[in-house]
């Protein structure tokens, strides 16, 4: 069961979220324990570059002051140290804080923000305070450091003690770098964002599961009901790669279709063409003893001219022949058609003549028949005579199918590169079951005829590389539609 999951894309996609997701939290977890390193190793360095300039600059004075010079030699001797700092390091602030001997000097960027932590003035200390913390009260070197939104900003102070008196301090700030800030900006964004892209990346596999579930399922479930049903289509329902699917699946169940259809004509062409030379051997079989019965018969009219009785029971069989002869005309008609003579006309001119000279048939059978004829139908070549013969049959099939009366329409219309004839009557109709078998040869629901006429019908539209096609319920009339193409291939 496990190696088949594993197969599925279900299974599939999700261990792929699965790995960017993990990646992502190792990225985040990486970024964080760096970010850490990156701000010790950074702080430690500030510290320990302020630690060794207030350290050489406290050293320095407290020499001075030892030796008992002068508060302007202290004053110049701080001056030329601050100032050489101050050039190689922009962002660093040097002061000297000697309130004992009136020494308030501060070297370095005085920016607005560094004036309002630790400046009242331009040069003095706020109430005396370094970073929060009285300079009098720092007895020995201490750090400091306040997290301020431009980046943290660093401080040292060096105590200046002479003989165990405190005279004051030296004392330096910076700001850290930029690119320190810049770095943990860019870390508390990966902090944030990392965590809301998990979350983000959950509901998306989540979404994207349940839709690719449904599409599958509905797939699915089309494939199992077009197994029942060889005319349903799936829905593309979904879009995307699913929705391509399913209309290629709709293109290959109609190629299929198609395929069965032309197996099926094909084998029924074959089936006719064999039962054709069938019917035309016995056909002629029976055609040569009839012709001989026949002339017997003329002679025996001849003979017993004067016997009533004789007279009309060879006036019967003559019947009998003739009909038989009929038949036998119908099934040679059948079995070895005359080649079509194609001509170039108007569908609607051949139903007009029909309707023309079957005018009293419809009356006399209590029929309303109707034309509707397209205004723009193009012209076909068609061989005529056989044509109107398909048209006939087709007219007289649907009065037989309405003996209290009824009503028939014959409407013509262009389709893309062929003319459509569609013959609608509203007699008992076809059942479902005799449709398929409506165009075989000896084929009749009548009490009477051959079976031939629909199979004729059928016949001469496949002559005329057309189509003939059939929808009917009982009691509910009939619907014949014949498909004709435009251009016709002469053979």
């Amino acid at each position: 069961m496990w190696k088949s999951f594993r197969k599925t894309l279900r299974f599939q996609i999700g261990a792929i979220v699965s790995l960017v997701l993990a990646i992502l939290l190792v990225a985040f977890i990486s970024m964080y324990m760096v970010s850490i390193k990156y701000d010790r190793e950074v702080l430690t360095d500030k510290k320990e570059k302020l630690g060794v300039i207030t350290q050489g600059m406290s050293h320095g004075i407290t020499t001075f002051i030892s030796n008992g010079e002068s508060t302007a030699a202290i004053k110049k001797y701080f001056e030329n140290q601050a100032e050489g700092v101050v050039k190689t390091n922009p962002r660093l602030i040097v002061g000297l804080y000697l309130p004992q001997i009136g020494i308030h000097h501060f070297y370095g960027e005085m920016t607005r923000q560094n004036r309002l932590i630790l400046f009242r003035k331009q040069s003095e200390l706020r109430n005396d305070e370094f970073f929060n913390t009285k300079v009098s009260s720092i007895r020995s070197p201490r750090n400091f450091i306040d997290n301020r939104r431009g980046g943290p900003m660093l401080g040292r102070a060096e105590p200046v003690i002479v003989e165990g008196e405190i005279y004051g301090a030296v004392l330096t700030a910076e700001q850290v770098q930029p690119g320190l800030t810049i770095f943990r900006t860019v870390t508390k964004v990966v902090f944030i964002l990392v965590p809301l892209s998990l979350i983000a990346g959950i509901i998306a596999m989540a979404f994207l599961l349940a839709r690719l579930k449904r599409g599958v399922r509905q797939i699915t479930s089309g494939l199992a009901t077009m197994e029942k049903d060889a005319g349903y289509r799936l829905t593309p329902l979904v879009s995307g790669e699913l929705g391509e699917i399913s209309l290629a699946i709709n293109k290959m169940a109609d190629a299929v279709e198609q395929k069965a259809l032309l197996e099926e004509e094909l084998e029924r062409s074959s089936h006719l063409a064999s039962l054709g030379r069938l019917v035309a051997g016995v056909a002629h079989e029976i055609r040569n003893p009839l012709g001989i019965m026949k002339a017997t018969i003329q002679v025996l009219k001849d003979e017993f001219a004067e016997e009533e009785q004789y007279r009309e029971y060879l006036i019967v069989l003559n019947e009998q022949i003739d009909r038989q002869n009929k038949i036998i005309r119908e099934l040679l008609d059948y079995a070895k058609p005359v080649p079509p003579i194609f001509q170039t006309v108007n569908v609607n001119d051949i139903v007009k003549s029909l309707f023309g000279f079957s005018k009293s048939y419809f009356q006399q059978h209590k029929v309303k028949a109707y034309f509707e004829p397209a205004d723009d139908l193009p012209p076909v070549r068609v061989d005529v005579e056989k044509l109107k013969q398909a048209f006939l049959n087709l007219l007289f099939n649907a009065v037989e199918a309405m003996p209290q009366g009824g009503q028939i329409i014959v409407r013509t219309a262009p389709e893309d590169k062929y003319v459509v004839i569609q013959f609608i009557d509203d007699g008992r109709g076809i059942s479902e079951g005799d449709i398929p078998r409506l165009f075989d040869p000896f084929f009749t629901t009548k009490n009477t005829g051959t079976g031939l006429g629909l199979a004729m019908v059928y016949s001469i539209i496949e002559m005329h590389r057309g189509k003939i096609e059939v929808q009917s319920k009982p009691e509910e009339g009939a619907v014949f539609r014949i498909i004709l193409p435009i251009e016709q291939r002469e053979e």
